[in-house]
């Protein structure tokens, strides 16, 4: 009879989240997920909606060059909370794949 030699199945790198082991967990996980995102994109579109009223409501009329600078500054700031709301969406996914709940606030 030829023995036959078993190697160990190599251990996921600590940056790597665990696989749910079971299709219902995966299920539940993707799930959660998809909740969690969807209940923070519709947070940034609420405070996006409410950033764009305050800017047009404070548009300084008749001043072609102050509307120009508030224009710059409302998009420097929409550029800055894009780029941070894609860090918070990053946030869930690596939050729920570690099998942490999210934060309640």
């Amino acid at each position: 009879m030829m023995s036959r030699i078993e190697t160990p199945a190599p251990a996921p790198a600590p940056h790597v989240a665990a696989l749910p082991e079971s299709p219902f967990a995966a299920n539940l996980m993707l799930s959660e997920m998809a909740a969690q995102i969807t209940q923070e994109m519709l947070d940034f579109s609420g405070r996006r909606m409410r950033a764009q009223m305050e800017f047009v409501s404070s548009m300084p009329v008749g001043d072609v060059k102050g509307m120009m600078e508030a224009q710059f500054r409302f998009l420097a700031q929409a550029s800055q909370d894009y780029a941070q709301e894609m860090v918070q969406v990053g946030e869930v996914i690596r939050r729920i794949t570690d099998g942490q709940s999210a934060p309640r606030g």
